[in-house]
């Protein structure tokens, strides 16, 4: 019982560890909703490396992301590579990008 105990406790200390260093981890399961002059996009970040976004018209993206260089990448289907300076965040966080953009990570997939 002990060594399972032992085991349990390393497996928790590993996956906080891991969750600590996960730059997106504060995306996961949440909203990254993006607004500007031209709308508002609705971005999910899975811990698989797949993102999901519905665009200011209602079109739907798939696409797969990766941190490079503590960046963001994001790499949606049919489109090329962006990468963005990001920094971890969690829900509730809210922040300016370009002149007239905001970014906020609201909780839940929205």
């Amino acid at each position: 019982m002990k060594k399972f105990a032992l085991i349990a406790a390393s497996l928790c200390l590993a996956t906080a560890a891991f969750a600590a260093d996960d730059m997106m981890a504060g995306f996961y399961g949440n909203t990254l909703v993006i607004t500007d002059q031209s709308g508002v996009q609705k971005w999910h970040y899975t811990p698989d490396h797949k993102l999901t976004a519905v665009m200011q018209d209602g079109k739907k993206v798939g696409g797969t992301w990766s941190v490079k260089d503590g960046k963001l990448c994001e790499l949606p289907d049919g489109q090329a590579e962006a990468c963005y300076q990001m920094g971890a965040k969690k829900a509730g966080d809210k922040w300016t990008g370009r002149p007239g953009m905001t970014l906020e990570v609201v909780a839940g997939n929205q």
